[in-house]
């Protein structure tokens, strides 16, 4: 739910380059936090899809987030997000975490940590 916040950010902040640069970079700082937490615990079968989007973005350069840059940057993360929004609507479709709501305040603590 993080990342996905994330990318949400990062395709709504598209005006000031500052604002881009720091989104993203703190995107980064919380991917290399997941890698070392909860990557480990992801299906099998969407793992791929993380190793991909995290190459990407960790080797991306500071011109990612420029003018030219950053609409590829953008549709990339736009991919993801619509990755990330079938993996999380598959993971409320198990029968222990139907009806569960998202815990907003935790899902903010890591978003300002990471800001």
């Amino acid at each position: 739910m993080v990342l996905h916040k994330f990318t949400q950010i990062i395709d709504e902040n598209t005006d000031n380059a500052g604002d881009k640069l720091r989104v993203f970079e703190s995107m980064r700082n919380y991917m290399l936090y997941f890698e070392g937490s909860t990557f480990r615990l992801l299906r099998h079968d969407d793992y791929e899809g993380f190793v991909m989007f995290f190459k990407e973005v960790r080797y991306a350069g500071k011109d990612a987030v420029s003018d030219r840059g950053f609409k590829k940057q953008r549709d990339t993360v736009r991919q993801f997000r619509i990755f990330l929004e079938t993996a999380l609507r598959h993971i409320g479709n198990r029968a222990e975490l139907r009806d569960k709501e998202v815990d907003a305040p935790r899902l903010d603590s890591l978003i300002g940590k990471h800001m």
